[in-house]
C-alpha cells in the first residue's frame, strides 16, 4: 500500500466522520477500534484492513461501497476529472463482490492503462 493510498483512505474516513458530526474518540468509541489506530488511518499512517472498514462503516451507518465511493472521490478529484457514472457503479460493485483488494487491482490496471496512454 503506497503512501498515497494510505492517506487517500484516511482523508476518506476523516470526511465520513466529519458528516456525522463525530469525533475521532467518537467513532473509536462506536466502531471498537481504538482512537489512535483511527487517528492514525486519518494521518495516512497506516490503512485499515477489511474486517476494520466494515466496523467503521457499521459505525458510522454507511455501507463499504459508500467508503469504497469516498476514496475513489480523492483520486477522481487528483486526477483533474471525472468518471462517468457508469464506471463508478462498476467501481462500487467490484468493491461490493470482490473487497479491497479487486479495487485495487482494478484502481492499478488504470493507473498502468493511463501511464501507458501518456507516455
Amino acid at each position: 500500500m503506497s503512501p498515497e493510498e494510505k492517506q487517500r483512505m484516511g482523508d476518506a474516513i476523516r470526511r465520513l466522520r466529519n458528516r456525522q458530526g463525530l469525533l475521532a474518540k467518537e467513532l473509536a468509541a462506536r466502531s471498537g477500534i481504538r482512537a489512535e489506530t483511527i487517528s492514525s488511518w486519518e494521518r495516512g499512517h497506516t490503512f485499515p484492513d477489511w474486517p476494520q472498514l466494515q466496523a467503521v462503516a457499521e459505525a458510522l451507518s454507511v455501507s463499504m461501497a459508500e467508503i469504497i465511493a469516498e476514496y475513489e472521490e480523492i483520486e477522481i478529484s487528483i486526477g483533474g476529472g471525472r468518471v462517468s457514472e457508469e464506471v463508478a457503479d462498476y467501481i462500487k460493485q467490484a468493491a461490493k463482490e470482490g473487497g479491497l483488494s479487486a479495487l485495487e487491482e482494478f484502481i492499478s490496471n488504470i493507473k498502468r492503462d493511463t501511464a501507458t496512454e501518456g507516455g
